[in-house]
């Protein structure tokens, strides 16, 4: 459906904003289509890793329908997988240190040359993420305005 989209749309300049999963198919975007940039917030860079924990019968915790996660799946991940980005100021980061699902240090690493904010504590679902909506709103018209990365608590349940 985002490919359909980007097509459907080539003359016009689109940022995506991915989070987690989201991500991963807005780095994949961005580095196929040209009108693409790409805001990652707590993105996944190794999905398939973290999901070969979880095949077989799982329940979405939001909705609760029940799924199947197979190996095809995983595979189908690994299939999109990009090793560097070709274009690091096409990318704008935002990380959260205390992210309970996963490894900050593993976005930081593959965006190393991107503009990142990169902020202590917090969570995997970006707490105060409306602080840093200026911030994406400047990096999809070209500039780089990030807020001064304030420490958070880190997240509890």
């Amino acid at each position: 459906q985002l490919e359909s989209i980007v097509t459907d749309n080539r003359q016009r300049p689109i940022v995506l904003i991915g989070s987690s999963l989201g991500g991963y198919y807005s780095i994949w975007l961005t580095e196929h289509y040209e009108n693409c940039t790409a805001v990652m917030v707590n993105p996944a860079i190794y999905p398939y890793r973290l999901l070969s924990e979880w095949l077989g019968d799982n329940e979405n915790i939001y909705t609760h329908e029940r799924y199947t996660l197979t190996r095809d799946h995983l595979q189908q991940l690994e299939a999109m997988v990009v090793d560097q980005v070709k274009d690091p100021a096409r990318y704008l980061l935002l990380v959260q240190s205390a992210d309970e699902t996963l490894d900050y240090r593993e976005a930081v690493d593959f965006f190393d040359r991107s503009i990142a904010f990169i902020q202590p504590g917090g969570s995997h679902g970006f707490d105060q993420f409306e602080k840093l909506i200026p911030a994406i709103i400047g990096f999809s018209q070209g500039r780089a305005e990030l807020p001064e990365a304030i420490p958070l608590p880190p997240f509890s349940e």
